[in-house]
């Protein structure tokens, strides 16, 4: 890691602390706050260095002119303020996959392969996301042909939820209650992971009526996220972390 590195990473976790800090004279009056902070403290710093290992292994695989590039990013005041963006939504995220997807994004410091609007785009959509809500969008974006609506467009297919949950019985397990699952699909399309057809549709008895759309946002966020998934298998495991 570099000097320039390191210096962003020294400022990143004393921000983290910071942020603990102001919580720890009310958590220390509760009976078990020196617990409750330790824990908080622990979760955050946990996410942080989860996100900075991915980046040191995306600039790693990529090479010298890629830390070279991203040096010059740290170096600039708006690419300090990027990375702190970034960072603020992988410590408020518990996925682990949306925390390597943001490192993976942030480390495109030339834009190459996703552009800076997509990439702000995709920080809103994903903060917060929880991991299964990533398992849910992954199993819907994994579509066959037979899960289309017959008049959808081309360029944005809609799709049938009750399609998909019928030849995908791991979406009850990821989520046994089907208004739970409703709700998710909700999420997703509020987030614009998704998109929401604007017509109603009703399949006959027994049918939820929920479709969505698979737009080019979409497409690039499966992708992204199958990505993140795949690099964590080569992250090593965070001391006290469960595998």
């Amino acid at each position: 890691m570099s000097a320039i590195e390191r210096s962003k990473v020294k400022d990143l976790v004393e921000g983290a602390e910071q942020l603990a800090g102001e919580h720890e004279e009310l958590l220390r009056l509760l009976p078990i706050g020196s617990k409750a902070l330790a824990a908080y403290r622990w979760a955050k710093r946990r996410r942080l260095v989860r996100f900075l290992q991915v980046l040191d292994y995306e600039v790693a695989r990529n090479g010298g002119e890629a830390r070279q590039r991203l040096d010059e990013l740290l170096a600039t005041e708006a690419g300090a303020e990027i990375l702190s963006d970034f960072a603020d939504t992988a410590v408020r995220t518990a996925s682990r996959t949306v925390g390597a997807a943001l490192a993976i994004l942030y480390t495109d410091s030339d834009n190459a392969s996703y552009a800076p609007e997509l990439k702000g785009q995709a920080c809103v959509a994903l903060d917060g996301l929880s991991d299964r809500a990533v398992d849910l969008f992954l199993y819907l974006t994994e579509v066959e042909e037979t899960d289309r609506a017959p008049d959808g467009a081309v360029e944005s297919p809609v799709y049938f939820f009750d399609a998909i949950r019928a030849r995908k019985p791991e979406i009850s397990t990821l989520a046994p209650s089907l208004a739970v699952q409703i709700a998710l699909i909700d999420d997703l399309q509020n987030r614009g992971l998704l998109l929401r057809e604007h017509t109603m549709r009703w399949g006959g008895a027994g049918s939820t009526g929920v479709t969505y759309i698979v737009g080019d946002f979409t497409q690039v966020m499966r992708r992204l996220l199958l990505r993140a998934r795949s690099v964590l298998p080569d992250i090593p495991p965070i001391e006290g972390e469960s595998t």
